[in-house]
Parts: structure tokens; sequence; C-alpha cells
């Protein structure tokens, strides 16, 4: 359920407020967010996971 929330909220851009993230980071979340959905069960640590991003050195 969270995960769907999270991508309404990336898709519907004013709700309640505009979305202030950049919109690479936006898509590259909106893309994770329905690869996780499409695949099944997941836990809340996959999505935590999947939300931070890539880990850049």
């Amino acid at each position: 359920m969270t995960a769907g929330v999270l991508l309404y909220r990336l898709e519907a851009r004013t709700v309640p407020y505009p979305a202030t993230s950049p919109s690479a980071t936006s898509d590259r979340l909106r893309h994770t967010l329905r690869r996780l959905l499409d695949a099944g069960p997941f836990t809340v640590p996959d999505l935590l996971d999947a939300s931070a991003g890539p880990v850049t050195a």
C-alpha cells in the first residue's frame, strides 16, 4: 500500500503541494516503485532500499 501511495504522489505532482525533487529523481523512483509492484510481494526494507537509490562513492 505504501508503494502505491508513493507512486500516486509521484504521478499527481500537486497533492497537496508541488513536488520539490528533481524530475530525474522522481522518474527513477517512479520506475523503481512500478518494478517492485509488478514483481509481487516485497517488504518495507525492500521499499526503503529501492527508494535510497544507487550508492555513489
